[in-house]
């Protein structure tokens, strides 16, 4: 099985009512652990808040400027809760805030945001960086 759509499986079922929507990651398999600890950090919080309805759900998880980008999507749970989305956005700033040290290729800490060519951002460590022929 390929890691990605493994990766993707385990999401939706550890964490169904946040991975409702079919969508798939858009970085390296370096943060899939990553993202499965912000996701988990979450889930506890969606433990706690199991009455309120409108949940928010994963719309994208993405590489964006070097850095992983994790956006939800909820109707009206933004506009209800706003004490408890900003729980939530500080989460996930804690962990965007990570990717940025942590390797997208292989998840080494003690990476950073390396630029090609003045317009290509991605977040390596030396390794993963000189074995990228995307970087050269």
């Amino acid at each position: 099985m390929d890691k990605q759509v493994k990766f993707v499986d385990d999401l939706r079922s550890k964490y169904p009512k946040l991975y409702k929507k079919n969508i798939w990651p858009e970085f390296d398999e370096g943060w899939y652990e990553l993202v499965a600890n912000l996701s988990s950090e979450i889930y506890e919080k969606y433990d706690k808040w199991s009455s309120l309805p409108d949940l928010p759900y994963v719309a994208q998880m993405k590489e964006k400027f070097g850095g992983l980008r994790f956006y939800l999507e909820s109707n009206t749970f933004f506009m209800e809760e706003p004490e408890k989305y900003e729980e939530l956005d500080k989460i996930i700033a804690k962990y965007e805030s990570i990717s940025k040290v942590t390797c997208e290729t292989c998840g080494s800490p003690n990476s950073s945001v390396r630029r090609k060519n003045g317009y290509w951002l991605k977040c390596m460590c030396d390794n993963c960086e000189k074995n990228n022929a995307v970087l050269k």
